[in-house]
């Protein structure tokens, strides 16, 4: 239930709610973001390689400007959001979707993020129901 996520996760259940458009070229959108051209082989469609990407942003440089910085807030924005609340059932990819939010970080705090993460399960729950399905992905705490 939703309640049951805004206690359990302590997120948000009131205000706006999480969506996003599909018209985006996604490799220009990270790039934007990130300020790196990602190859083929990082980037799929709408999702990266978590790996590549905690990797990539480990560690804050000590003479990081501005800009460094705020790349590495939305590399951990982007690592946490799909790491914890939307999880893929292989921890191998993230999906940069989330990012595609508005680009003002003060924004994500006033977002419905329970209604997304409720949303999330059922949808998994509902795909764990195909008889070819023998994982899921969703979140731990919630089931």
């Amino acid at each position: 239930m939703l309640q049951d996520v805004a206690v359990l996760l302590g997120l948000r259940v009131h205000g706006p709610v999480i969506t996003s458009t599909a018209q985006i070229i996604w490799s220009d959108f990270y790039e934007e973001l990130f300020g790196i051209k990602l190859s083929k082989t990082i980037l799929s469609r709408s999702s990266l390689r978590f790996h590549w990407l905690r990797d990539t942003f480990h560690h804050l440089p000590n003479d990081a400007d501005d800009e460094t910085m705020r790349r590495h807030a939305r590399a951990f924005i982007l690592c946490f959001i799909s790491g914890h609340l939307f999880a893929d059932k292989f921890d191998s990819h993230v999906q940069l979707l989330y990012l595609s939010l508005p680009h003002d970080p003060d924004i994500y705090g006033q977002l419905s993020w329970g209604n997304a993460t409720l949303v999330f399960l059922y949808r998994k729950l509902y795909r764990a129901t195909k008889s070819d399905t023998c994982e899921i992905a969703e979140p731990l705490v919630l089931r």
